[in-house]
């Protein structure tokens, strides 16, 4: 039993827990954000933060050329996240945040940069990506592996949109 309080973690929140070191490689570089992810109390936040530079910089990039770029991030960090999670040997780790940054940037490509935006989409992210209403909850249960983990946030990324375009249209 003591064993049990020993080896829990963050992961348990998120999934099956495991302490199992993954070596260093180029995916698991891509899953964790460049070992931001692994850095940090609060992961997720720190992957959704890191993507709003480079949301800003997608901002002045003509919108299927962004579309392309996400998917082509999303394409890798699908890839990268199985690899990391096969080497870990545990669904979802926290210290994944490749699918926070994509979906964070799903999110920004469709909206006009001003700061309001910023915070709004954030906050709006955040939550939905943590309390994971239905459907989210749905996708992160149904679809197994790193495309499993990727949609959970894109599915929360479609809420954040949806909830915005409500918000924006009421104030």
């Amino acid at each position: 039993m003591s064993n049990y309080f020993n080896n829990f973690s963050k992961d348990k929140l998120k999934g099956e827990s495991s302490t199992k070191e993954v070596p260093m490689s180029v995916s698991s570089l891509v899953a964790t954000c460049f070992l931001h992810g692994k850095s940090v109390p609060v992961p997720g936040t720190v992957g959704t933060l890191l993507a709003i530079p480079f949301a800003i910089i997608l901002a002045y990039v003509p919108f299927m050329v962004s579309l392309f770029i996400v998917a082509i991030i999303f394409a890798l960090g699908t890839v990268a996240t199985n690899k990391y999670m096969d080497a870990k040997g545990s669904h979802d780790p926290s210290e994944v945040i490749i699918d926070e940054f994509v979906a964070y940037l799903l999110i920004t490509i469709f909206l006009a940069p001003t700061m309001w935006m910023f915070i709004l989409t954030f906050a709006l992210f955040r939550f939905f990506d943590a309390v994971k209403p239905f459907p989210i909850i749905w996708v992160d249960k149904k679809i197994d592996g790193g495309l499993g983990v990727m949609m959970d946030d894109i599915a929360a990324a479609a809420a954040t949109l949806v909830a915005y375009a409500i918000i924006t249209f009421i104030f």
